[in-house]
């Protein structure tokens, strides 16, 4: 079960990741959050930065959605998203798991 502060933190990536502000997390959410990125950091469709970056988007979506959207409606509501984070935090490789992640969120930051 996650504490009241995990709770509390992954509430607020939840609310981070619902770009649209409709109370799920869906794949337009994390195309917007790359269109977004790919605007701030001046990559047009043409570049291969462009492809990549999207091509990370999507399979960090697939991810998500294969392992939280468990009554497959395609959106990830806050009860599926908490229980993912448990499931997350549970996990025997969750250090590796974050330090994919960081090296993730660089290689974003880092174009």
């Amino acid at each position: 079960m996650l504490t009241t502060l995990q709770k509390r933190k992954w509430t607020r990536l939840f609310q981070v990741y619902d770009a649209d502000r409709n109370g799920t997390v869906e794949k337009d959410d994390f195309e917007a959050i790359f269109h977004n990125l790919t605007k701030a950091r001046n990559l047009t469709e043409e570049m291969p930065q462009y492809q990549q970056l999207y091509a990370k988007f999507m399979e960090e979506w697939e991810y998500l959605r294969k392992d939280a959207d468990k009554n497959g409606n395609g959106k990830i509501e806050l009860a599926e998203w908490l229980q993912h984070a448990e499931r997350r935090i549970k996990s025997p490789n969750i250090y590796q798991i974050l330090v994919d992640l960081a090296n993730q969120i660089f290689e974003l930051l880092d174009i």
